[in-house]
């Protein structure tokens, strides 16, 4: 006998939720991997990778990831705006911006419910240093409270014990979206949070790390 169309939609679900599962530890695993290369010093990040893009699709793009690793995500698209304008361009590591970008809008999810907004936010600022990229990932969820606003930015370090946290993880991804900010971007990465209210991540890079190659 052929297969019912309900147990055939019950398939494809279950295969969705395979693909999801895969793709989330396959990132573990490249997460432990990088993790391990900076504490043993041998990091391997190239100034070359360096390309002139456009930071909106970049976001598009590191929403679109979050999606594919997590179900949760996926399901609430809706409670995330953007804010960015289409002209912003940055010269840097587009794929390491990306990456902070999409667990920075990941963590965001993770500890705010279903129905709050997350909002992301990069635009030009003006430093001493020169042209900046500032952009911030806001939620409406958790919250951090003050002591531990520097250690979530440790290795192996995490939340755990607070009672809503029911997430899987090993407390690496801040620990190395820190990194890639400040050894790759050559930026910053600040926390801003109170509990009960929610927290903002704001990363601020160089807008332009080298000039010349923009009017090239």
């Amino acid at each position: 006998e052929g297969v019912t169309p309900e147990v055939a939609s019950q398939l494809e679900q279950d295969l969705v939720s395979v693909r999801t599962a895969i793709n989330h530890m396959e990132y573990m695993v490249s997460s432990i991997t990088q993790a391990s290369h900076i504490q043993e010093g041998i990091s391997s990040f190239e100034e070359s990778l360096h390309t002139i893009c456009h930071v909106q699709p970049l976001v598009l793009e590191a929403l679109h990831d979050v999606a594919e690793r997590s179900k949760t995500a996926k399901a609430r698209f809706r409670d995330v705006s953007v804010h960015v304008d289409e002209s912003l361009c940055v010269y840097i590591n587009a794929e390491r911006l990306k990456q902070v970008i999409g667990h920075l809008i990941d963590n965001a999810m993770k500890f705010s419910e279903a129905g709050t907004k997350v909002e992301i936010r990069a635009e030009q600022h003006w430093f001493e240093d020169g042209p900046m990229l500032m952009l911030e990932v806001q939620d409406h969820g958790l919250g951090i409270e003050a002591q531990h606003h520097e250690k979530i930015f440790d290795s192996m370090w995490s939340l755990d014990s607070h009672p809503e946290r029911l997430h899987d993880g090993f407390g690496l991804g801040l620990f190395l979206r820190r990194f890639w900010v400040q050894q790759v971007l050559r930026g910053t990465v600040q926390l801003a949070s109170q509990p009960g209210v929610g927290s903002t991540f704001q990363v601020v890079v160089p807008l332009h790390q080298y000039p010349n190659a923009l009017h090239e």
